[in-house]
């Protein structure tokens, strides 16, 4: 059920998103239909480009950064940690 959700809620985000960005900027011209480089002003081209960027670019690189760095950090000490208590028994040097 849990799987079941997951992909409704990605399949919805991904065409909330879509048509949030399609339909506003949709316009006939000479017969022909434009979407997306028709947008009502500057700012809100500029808005929704920032807007996608930081969330299909930098926070699911960060996301990924931070869930990998702790896998590699626990596996790293997980082991280490053996090899360090078997060094605490003899000098540092052995």
């Amino acid at each position: 059920m849990q799987q079941l959700t997951k992909s409704v809620f990605a399949w919805l985000g991904g065409i909330a998103v879509a048509e949030g960005a399609t339909i506003p900027t949709l316009n006939v011209v000479n017969g022909f239909c434009y979407t997306l480089p028709l947008w009502k002003s500057r700012a809100a081209q500029m808005a929704f480009g920032i807007w996608f960027f930081l969330s299909f670019y930098c926070i699911l690189l960060v996301i990924f950064i931070v869930c990998y760095w702790r896998i590699l950090v626990s596996t790293i000490f997980r082991c280490l940690l053996p090899s360090v208590v078997v060094s605490r028994s003899r000098p540092w040097f052995c």
